[in-house]
């Protein structure tokens, strides 16, 4: 069976979207991404932090 990845298929789809909807596709990627990168990063906090202590 033949299956397409979820990025061919959301390239595909984003072909008939209008500008603004590109726009605000593009701007929550964004928001989405930076909130995701900022959560890893307070995650990682705790860890570095104790290893810097045990240095």
């Amino acid at each position: 069976m033949f299956m397409k990845s979820f990025q061919s298929l959301a390239q595909q789809a984003k072909q008939s979207w209008s500008d603004d909807a590109v726009m605000v596709y593009d701007a929550a990627t964004a928001s989405y991404s930076a909130d995701i990168n900022a959560r890893v990063r307070l995650g990682l906090e705790p860890t570095e932090t104790r290893t810097q202590q045990n240095d």
